[in-house]
């Protein structure tokens, strides 16, 4: 058992090599929102509880979640995923509504980070100008680029030049044998 002042000290002190977190909104500057969504009367706030300590101090992160929300069905199978009803709420959008992790500080200070969704990878990778830009760089097979993925995000992205698919194995039933 660790006290709570501990355990912050540690989270503080880069205590943490690797952590995954969720995420409910990303922005293309891949920045993450996890505290306020909505606006006016009808915006709902979440606590951040130690997200804030956590991804300020890991020296890697990968944040988890699905690309779009509110309605959305997927079926994996045969090594494939199919979108069966896309969800009405992108979550990936051109700026978050607010800022509960800052990507381009993080990634000024060295920190690796990898966003998940059920059908894409991206990655926080530099561009040609030295500026920290969310990068596709892995997608579902079965799916097709353009209308599966680039069209579910709510603002456009980079595609990487090395663009691969995702592990096939994560889309079939049973042990992944890794």
């Amino acid at each position: 058992m660790v006290d709570q002042p501990a355990q912050f000290d540690f989270y503080d002190g880069g205590g943490i090599d690797l952590a995954v977190l969720g995420m409910a909104e990303l922005d293309v500057a891949g920045n993450v929102n996890v505290s306020r969504f909505g606006s006016g009367e009808a915006a709902s706030i979440a606590g951040v509880g130690g997200f804030i300590n956590i991804t300020q101090g890991a020296r890697a992160l990968v944040f988890v979640g699905t690309l779009t929300a509110a309605g959305l069905q997927v079926q994996a199978g045969d090594g494939r995923l199919r979108i069966v009803q896309e969800g009405r709420v992108r979550k990936l959008v051109p700026a978050v509504s607010h800022l509960s992790y800052n990507a381009a500080y993080m990634a000024r200070r060295g920190q690796v980070v990898r966003y998940i969704t059920e059908r894409a990878v991206f990655e926080l990778r530099n561009d040609a100008a030295g500026v920290a830009r969310l990068t596709l760089i892995e997608i579902a097979p079965g799916l097709d680029l353009q209308r599966d993925v680039l069209a579910a995000c709510g603002a456009p992205v980079v595609v990487a030049d090395d663009l691969r698919l995702m592990d096939a194995r994560i889309f079939r039933a049973g042990p992944l044998h890794l």
